[in-house]
């Protein structure tokens, strides 16, 4: 070990041995393939104490086990090309600071953990070129739990647990982009659950409520997983439909209408409800494929209620 690694090491053990933080420094110049780091690191990343320094390839949660963590935690591995990206654009004295987040698989745990981590170089050898760099480690697994309740919140019907409208409308985007890049089919569904006024007339609006929960648990009981299924607004849902043609969203709908028909709901007895269901056109706009749905859905009303109509 050098003797400027070994100084550093020695400050880093009085003032960043902070509660939560994880350290590590590499000495790029004479042994870039590993790193020291201090003993909270290697308990967080289940390294191996004995060791004074680690493989980078082998143990490094933000290097050689990134890929492997990122794709068990998010599927996805355009995250770590960019956390690579910014690492070597610090390497290269392109950046002044590395700055980012990343999941970590604990498999003991069973658990995904997320943390932050920032990385500066340390010293710089005569021809300007990183010598030494350190970087810290901090777990900010409660913030991000935080973060994606927040957005849960953002998304989902409070009533129902569904995506309401706003998430309805990007997944409808997102869905319409997929089947033209892809030519495949897409159908919509809009469900409106019949007389639903005089429910809350009738009966108040907590045993309307109940209905509206309850219908919700019938209707998603009963499509696919690959189907997405929203509060419209009110007492009407939408179901999104990938992969489906207008024929078939016709029977899952009749299923559905069946379902919701043959149950027994408490207090009101029967409830049911109508179907429109269109299928997306190439080259139409988001608009006109709402609107047909709709429009299908008018005529499933029109025509004496707790039906389907395609249009």
């Amino acid at each position: 070990m050098r003797e400027a690694v070994k100084r550093y090491i020695e400050q880093f053990d009085k003032i960043l041995n902070l509660s939560g933080i994880c350290w590590w420094i590499i000495d790029y110049e004479k042994d870039p393939k590993h790193f020291y780091c201090n003993e909270l690191m290697t308990e967080t990343f289940s390294l191996d104490k004995k060791l004074l320094k680690h493989s980078i390839a082998d143990t490094c949660p933000i290097a050689g086990d990134y890929n492997k963590n990122i794709a068990i935690a998010e599927n996805s591995k355009e995250k770590a090309t960019l956390v690579f990206e910014e690492f070597f654009k610090l390497l290269n004295n392109k950046i002044e600071e590395y700055n980012n987040q990343f999941p970590y698989f604990n498999k003991e745990q069973n658990k995904t953990f997320y943390f932050s981590s920032r990385a500066k170089v340390l010293e710089t050898n005569i021809e300007g070129k990183t010598s030494i760099l350190y970087g810290i480690i901090e777990d900010i697994t409660i913030q991000e739990s935080r973060k994606q309740e927040l957005q849960n919140l953002s998304q989902r019907d409070k009533l129902t647990g569904l995506y309401n409208r706003l998430k309805l409308d990007e997944s409808l985007h997102i869905e319409l982009e997929r089947s033209q890049r892809y030519s495949n089919t897409l159908s919509l569904i809009i469900i409106d659950l019949d007389n639903f006024k005089s429910i809350n007339d009738t009966y108040g609006h907590l045993q309307g409520d109940k209905a509206l929960v309850k219908s919700t648990d019938i209707l998603n009981s009963n499509i696919r997983k690959t189907d997405i299924l929203g509060r419209w607004g009110g007492e009407e849902f939408m179901l999104i439909c990938p992969n489906t043609n207008k024929n078939s969203a016709g029977i899952l709908a009749e299923k559905l209408r069946i379902c919701l028909e043959r149950y027994p709901f408490e207090k009101i007895g029967t409830q049911t409800a109508s179907f429109g269901v269109t299928e997306f056109k190439k080259d139409e706009t988001l608009e006109s494929f709402i609107y047909r749905a709709d429009e299908a859905l008018f005529e499933a009303k029109r025509n004496g209620r707790n039906r389907v109509e395609i249009l």
